[in-house]
């Protein structure tokens, strides 16, 4: 009995724990549930993160595609993002951007947080 409870033991231990459920989420859903996890990381005054980041950093990204630039993570280089004029495996980066939220963007996306939660 001791020997088939220990076998049956590991058995339990192998099994694998079931895959997370994922949901799909619109658009609306995605956008309203990123406010509230933004938010509820905060600033913390230092301009860390927050939604207000996120949404400045967004802001300029889209800024930055339709004014024709390529941005790519700048983080190796200290910055936001660095911009190319074409792929990064034929040039080199033009510009790094480093993106500082005014304060109308933290007041604006702090509310919209607020209201979404």
């Amino acid at each position: 009995d001791a020997s088939r409870q220990h076998q049956q033991q590991q058995q339990q231990q192998q099994v694998p724990p079931p895959p997370p459920q994922l949901t799909a989420l619109t658009l609306d859903e995605l956008w309203t549930t990123l406010l509230v996890l933004g938010s509820s990381g905060g600033d913390g005054g230092d301009g860390g993160g927050g939604v207000s980041t996120f949404v400045a950093r967004c802001a300029a990204h889209v800024h930055f595609r339709v004014s024709g630039w390529l941005p790519r993570s700048g983080l190796q280089y200290g910055a936001d993002m660095v911009l190319y004029r074409n792929h990064p495996s034929l040039v080199h980066s033009d510009h790094c951007v480093v993106v500082q939220p005014s304060r109308d963007v933290t007041a604006a996306a702090a509310a919209a947080g607020a209201a979404a939660a």
